[in-house]
C-alpha cells in the first residue's frame, strides 16, 4: 500500500510541502462502502437486502468526489500559489496565477513579510559571487 501523503518541494519556490497522492477510490474503499451498505441494510430492514446496493454505490460516488477534491486542493503551493497541473496544461496561465498571488500579497495590509520566496540559488541569504573573487567570500546580504 502506497503512502497517502508524500513530502515534496514546490517546483517554483522550492518550499517543502505535503501532497495528497490518492487520486481515486481503491479496493479498501469499495470494501468500506460495502460494509457500510450492509450495516445500513441491517439497521433499516433488520436483514441483508439488495436495497443496500444503491446506498453503497452512492457512498462510493461521494467518496470518489471527496478524494478528487482533496487531491486537487493539495496540489497548489501554499506559499507561492504555483499549481503543477495548471502548468502542464498552460504554463502562461500558471505564471499569471503566481503573479496575481504575489500582487495580492504585496497589497494585503495584514501581511507583514512582503518578501517574495527565495529561489534555490538564494537559500542561504547570499547572492551568487562573481567568478573572479580571488577566493574571498562575498558579504553582500540580500
Amino acid at each position: 500500500m502506497s503512502p497517502v501523503w508524500i513530502s515534496c518541494y514546490c517546483a517554483f519556490c522550492k518550499s517543502s510541502r505535503r501532497v495528497y497522492t490518492k487520486r481515486h477510490v481503491r479496493a479498501m474503499d469499495v470494501l468500506y462502502a460495502s460494509a457500510l451498505g450492509i450495516l445500513m441494510s441491517l439497521f433499516f430492514w433488520q436483514e441483508i437486502d439488495f436495497k443496500l446496493i444503491p446506498f453503497s454505490v452512492s457512498v462510493l460516488g461521494l467518496m470518489e468526489v471527496s478524494i478528487q477534491i482533496r487531491w486537487r486542493m493539495s496540489l497548489p503551493c501554499k506559499k507561492c500559489g504555483f499549481d503543477p497541473l495548471t502548468y502542464i496544461k498552460s504554463p502562461s496561465k500558471a505564471a499569471e496565477q503566481v503573479r496575481m498571488r504575489f500582487e495580492k500579497r504585496l497589497e494585503d495590509p495584514k501581511v507583514f513579510d512582503k518578501r517574495l520566496p527565495m529561489m534555490s540559488s538564494h537559500k542561504r541569504g547570499y547572492r551568487l559571487a562573481p567568478s573572479n573573487t580571488n577566493g574571498q567570500i562575498p558579504q553582500n546580504k540580500i
